[in-house]
């Protein structure tokens, strides 16, 4: 029977796992959030949630600027 590991993805999007102290990228391995592992003689069936693509929403141009409105002054006429 297979033992069952949950992984998370981490700030790279791939899926390393630490086994016996030796880390394993394991991301190629995966098919519909599933890998399954043969190493060291066990077996292994390692889940992870599907990952999300972040979207970034670019924040809308603001053409406002702060204008310094300042007075003019008019010769005086005598």
């Amino acid at each position: 029977m297979a033992e069952t590991l949950k992984a998370k993805y981490n700030e790279d999007g791939k899926i390393i796992v630490t086994i016996f102290k030796n880390e394993i990228d394991i991301t190629d391995k995966f098919k519909d959030g599933v890998a399954h592992l043969n190493l060291y003689g066990k077996d292994y069936e390692v889940r992870a949630p599907k990952q999300t693509k972040k979207i970034s929403v670019k924040k809308a141009k603001d053409n406002g600027k702060e204008v310094d409105v300042g007075f003019i002054e008019s010769p005086d006429e005598d």
